[in-house]
Order: structure tokens, then C-alpha cells, then sequence
């Protein structure tokens, strides 16, 4: 391998092979702590593609990545557990989780940005993850309140500071708006990519991944 092949494919089959070992796992999931904020590109609302959303696959019902075979004997078939989509996802969203085969993410932990490209699926090569239909977005929970914690809440909240946080970090159009208490709510087509809980000054929002 020359010295141009090390850097473009030998440093993706080192973290590679790293994200898959228990230590790798590990560390994998501590950098999901500190990933920065970035500001997501926002979105029209269309629907979601009901081919590849939500195969839950485990007790604490994590989700797999953006556009993952629905059927998880299928996907099994399908992945090989390289971790070149875990490589890939530029905010360390994916990670692995002993007794469970590939990758699934967590979106109280570390929220999906909902990358354009998808480069997480741009970099499967065996198709587990296939690429979404237009104008669909994947799907992975549905967010909701913490009672009790928002800002808004009256009692709480500034008139002249009213929080909006979780409307502005949204990457999906009036997934999430504010109403006329001022209190968040979350509409039917909300992702749960988790945006809305990374934001959130209060932590007052979870996702729920259980519907």
C-alpha cells in the first residue's frame, strides 16, 4: 500500500477494525459525549420510507442506522459488520453493542443529524444500508416532553426569553414547534433523530423508542 492508499483507505480499515473491538466500543461511545453541535441543514417534511424504518433489534430498542434493511434477519445477511458506516458518520452517531450484530445508535446519547448525503449509507458496499427513496426520511422514535423540566413551563418561563431551542435545532420542518403556552410540541411526522434532546439547555426532551 503506498503512501497515498495509507491515508484514503489504510486509516478507515485501522478505525475500522477498532470501532469493533470491546475497548473501541468503548472509546467509540465516549466521543459521541463530546461531538460538536453542528448546525443541520433543514429539510421539507414528505414521508417516511416504510422499507427502511425502525428494525429494532434489541431490549433497550436501539435502531440501526439511516436507511437499514427492515427485516433484521435480512440485514444480517446483507452486513458484515466492517464498521466502514460507523467510520463514516462525520458526528460518531453509530456505534456496536456486545450481543447485537452491527451497527444501531442511540438517539438520547448522540443525536442523528440526518446528513444529506447519508454518508453512512454511501459507505456500505453490501447494501445493509440502502439508499433512501426521495424526499424520505428514515425513522427512529418520536421525541417527547420531560415533565417538569422546559423552560417554558409557567412558572418558569421569561416572557421576553422564551426558549426555542428545540425549534431552531430541528433539522425537519414543524417536526417541532412551540405552542401558544410556549410549551414544545411534537408533530406526527418527528423522526426522533434526537436533535431536539441534544439542544435542549434543560434536558427536558427524550426520544422515545419504543413506538
Amino acid at each position: 500500500m503506498d503512501r497515498k492508499d495509507f491515508f484514503s483507505d489504510g486509516w478507515k480499515q485501522i478505525l475500522g477494525d477498532l470501532s469493533r473491538t470491546p475497548v473501541g466500543s468503548i472509546i467509540d461511545r465516549q466521543f459521541q459525549s463530546v461531538s460538536n453541535i453542528l448546525s443541520p441543514e433543514w429539510m421539507e417534511y414528505h414521508d417516511f420510507d416504510d422499507h427502511t424504518a425502525d428494525p429494532r433489534i434489541s431490549p433497550e430498542n436501539f435502531p440501526r442506522p439511516p436507511g437499514a434493511v427492515f427485516d433484521n434477519n435480512e440485514f444480517q445477511k446483507k452486513c458484515t459488520s466492517c464498521g466502514d458506516c460507523i467510520v463514516a458518520c462525520p458526528h460518531g452517531v453509530l456505534f456496536t453493542v456486545p450481543g447485537i450484530y452491527g451497527p444501531v445508535l442511540d438517539p438520547n446519547l448522540n443525536a442523528c443529524r440526518l446528513c444529506p448525503e447519508y454518508p453512512c449509507i454511501h459507505s456500505c458496499e453490501t447494501k445493509a444500508l440502502k439508499k433512501l427513496r426521495k424526499n424520505h426520511l428514515p425513522w427512529f422514535g418520536r421525541a417527547e416532553l420531560k415533565e417538569g423540566l422546559c423552560k417554558n413551563l409557567p412558572g418558569r418561563i421569561d416572557p421576553e426569553k422564551i426558549c426555542k431551542a428545540c425549534t431552531m435545532g430541528c433539522p425537519v420542518e414543524e417536526a417541532v414547534v412551540l405552542s401558544e403556552s410556549s410549551l414544545p410540541e411534537f408533530a406526527d411526522h418527528c423522526t426522533g433523530c434526537g436533535m431536539c434532546a441534544l439542544v435542549c439547555p434543560e434536558s427536558a426532551i427524550r426520544i422515545n423508542l419504543e413506538e
